[in-house]
């Protein structure tokens, strides 16, 4: 996810700058119930899965500009935000 947010403020001479803020938020792919899966994952039980507006309920705060924490990964299932870990040495 992106978040793209454009903001103006004066330079002080009388000019106008334009700011771009960018907001860039991973998450962690999960199992939705749709009549996709369905298809290609017969033998699941759809009842165990989220629904696409359950999930939706979680995302989308996140996509608002109001949210401005960036460079983190949403974790659906703990319905919580992680900090990357840098690669190890």
């Amino acid at each position: 996810m992106a978040q793209v947010a454009r903001r103006r403020r004066s330079a002080g001479n009388g000019l106008l700058i334009a700011v771009l803020v960018l907001a860039v938020l991973a998450t962690v792919p999960i199992p939705i119930r749709t009549r996709m899966r369905a298809a290609f994952m017969p033998g699941e039980a759809p009842a165990t899965l989220d629904t696409p507006e359950q999930v939706a309920d979680y995302i989308v705060p996140l996509c608002l500009p109001a949210f401005t924490q960036t460079g983190k990964l949403y974790d659906y299932p703990s319905k919580s935000l992680l900090s990357f870990r840098p690669p190890s040495a």
